[in-house]
């Protein structure tokens, strides 16, 4: 075997795979679904993977990132294991009907895809306020005193420490639909309520007793930046 020919599995371990690279160097890598489809079956290139005529995956130069095609629509993913488990199901399932053997992937795709369409139609909600909030994988922060995390919990900061807030929001949006390349989305209503949190958390009702009284017991100094704020405003 030539050392510069193509990445080379040296060993495979019970929770790593020992490989040559293509320098001729020996390095390991985490035995999982995608590392194994990826050095086994690809040789350590990058994995392109076609589904059908208008269905593929090609890992970009960054790996474990793929460039996705489902049906024409085009999407980047990082679900490597995702996308090596939808890949090694479409080859190896028994299944005979393309649907059922594509499933796995599309359910992956679409997934992503409506995920990316309501966290597009959140930001261009909050947009006039993007000065003000703070996004991150888990959630929003807002004024570095309040965060609303993916599932519509409500916190505040509470001694550099994050602490459950319980407040109610309603009355800001109702559920509504979008066009999109795949067709109607619909906005679902957990994004609408996280929508509707941080709404509120921009411009906190002071005369809220449910949240005016869990602040100022567990935070008096922020209740009363609260209270000026409101003042100034």
């Amino acid at each position: 075997m030539k050392l510069n020919d193509k990445r080379i599995i040296l060993e495979e371990r019970t929770d790593q795979l020992i490989i040559r690279d293509l320098d001729g160097r020996v390095d390991s890598v985490p035995k999982t679904e995608f590392f194994m489809l990826k050095y086994k079956e690809f040789n350590g290139e990058r994995i392109y993977y076609q589904f059908d005529k208008n269905s593929y995956v090609q890992e970009t130069y960054d790996i474990g990132i793929f460039n996705c095609i489902l049906n024409g629509v085009r999407m980047q993913l990082r679900n490597s294991e995702r996308i090596a488990f939808a890949i090694n199901w479409h080859k190896h399932s028994n299944a005979k009907s393309l649907l059922l053997r594509m499933k796995p992937f599309q359910e992956l795709f679409t997934k992503n895809f409506v995920k990316n369409i309501q966290l597009g139609v959140l930001k261009s909600i909050l947009k006039a306020f993007e000065d003000r909030i703070k996004y991150r994988k888990d959630g929003i922060e807002i004024d570095q005193r309040f965060f609303v995390d993916k599932n519509a919990q409500a916190f505040f900061k509470n001694n550099n420490k994050w602490d459950d807030l319980c407040i109610v929001a309603e009355g800001y949006l109702h559920d509504f639909d979008i066009e999109s390349e795949m067709g109607n989305i619909e906005i679902n209503s957990k994004s609408l309520e996280i929508v509707a949190k941080v709404m509120f958390l921009l411009e906190p009702d002071m005369k809220d007793k449910i949240f005016t009284e869990q602040i100022q017991k567990a935070n008096p100094d922020l209740f009363e930046h609260l209270k000026r704020d409101q003042l100034s405003s």
